[in-house]
């Protein structure tokens, strides 16, 4: 049996990871689920939380706000529209980025570009709350 995973985490704009692990664990709808290499066929909803991802002797993190993982023997595959290397990230760079947006939101802005604002608010509110 192949003792390696392909790993992706794929946002719209971007790919934030691609590499081979030897185990990732990920926040589904239902709990907290691992996958090793060979593991079933499996798609998942998933929820904000931070995604482990083990290479070599390191655990990786990632927080993904919510998507979609995809299982194979060989792969994994996660799809969101928020995901963040954490493993150099300090709690006060992300409290910074929140008081930013919130001096964004304005009514000249519209509701349009408000409501995207207090997404991305929340989005970094949930991040925060993963380092507490």
């Amino acid at each position: 049996m192949n003792k390696i995973i392909r790993v992706k985490i794929v946002t719209p704009t971007s790919i934030v990871f691609d590499q081979e692990a030897q185990e990732v664990t990920m926040h589904g709808e239902l709990g907290e689920f691992g996958v090793l290499p060979g593991h079933e066929l499996l798609i998942s909803s998933l929820k904000a939380g931070l995604t482990k991802i083990t290479v070599g002797n390191s655990v990786l993190k990632y927080f993904v706000y919510s998507g979609l993982a995809e299982v194979t023997k060989t792969n994994v595959n996660i799809v969101t529209e928020f995901a963040v290397d954490t493993n150099n990230l300090q709690t006060h760079e992300i409290a910074e980025k929140i008081v930013l947006l919130k001096k964004e939101i304005s009514e000249e802005k519209g509701e349009t570009k408000n409501d995207i604002i207090k997404l991305d608010i929340a989005r970094y509110e949930s991040l925060l709350a993963c380092f507490e």
